[in-house]
């Protein structure tokens, strides 16, 4: 069977209502200022997540990431720093692109 726009219509409503929910939890034995210090500097992810193939700095606030792992893609995401309070250890961002 030959695929028409119509498939591709339908197909396209199908995924776009579909959602998945990502979660993760790393334990790490360092102290919280630290780890914070790591996880807000974007440009430092290569050097520590393996996956992260190129950090791209759009201004002090934002960065393009591309992350490869085991599927045979590159993700191309764009982090926009939402919240950075230290003294609180919250660290937000906004995520946009191949995911949301």
């Amino acid at each position: 069977m030959i695929p028409t726009v119509a498939d591709a219509s339908r197909y396209d409503r199908a995924v776009r209502g579909t959602r998945y929910r990502f979660r993760s939890t790393w334990r790490v034995q360092a102290p919280t200022g630290e780890v914070f210090e790591i996880l807000r500097d974007l440009a430092g992810y290569p050097r520590w997540w393996r996956q992260v193939r190129s950090v791209e700095r759009t201004d002090d606030d934002a960065a393009r990431l591309h992350i490869r792992s085991a599927l045979p893609y590159t993700l191309r995401l764009t982090l926009q720093r939402r919240v950075e309070d230290p003294a609180a250890g919250i660290l937000e961002v906004q995520i946009a692109g191949d995911l949301e």
